[in-house]
Formats: structure tokens, C-alpha cells, sequence
């Protein structure tokens, strides 16, 4: 799930939290796995500070 994200904030020319620019949505489909989804939302964002929703 983590390679998911982070392959995201890898595109583009140049680093979303270096430019200020970008951000991650990802829509859940299962509630089942809304916890775990929100969980790793708030790790990626703390480590790379591109905001998160999910």
C-alpha cells in the first residue's frame, strides 16, 4: 500500500513538497478498509508533507 503512495508523489518534474504543489485523493471503495487506509494516509503526509484524503 505504501509503494501505491509514494509512487504517486514521485511523478511530476521536481518534489509536491519541495513546490508547495500537489496533493493525494484516494477514493476507498471497501469501509472495511477506510481505517487502515486513513492510517497510512497520516504516515505519508507526516513523512512527506503532501496532504492526504481519503
Amino acid at each position: 500500500m505504501a509503494l501505491g503512495l509514494g509512487g504517486l508523489a514521485a511523478c511530476g518534474s521536481g518534489s509536491s513538497a519541495e513546490s508547495g504543489n500537489g496533493r493525494v485523493y484516494y477514493l476507498n471503495k471497501k469501509a472495511e478498509e477506510q481505517a487502515t487506509w486513513v492510517k497510512l494516509g497520516k504516515a505519508f503526509e507526516k513523512e512527506t508533507g503532501i496532504p492526504v484524503q481519503i
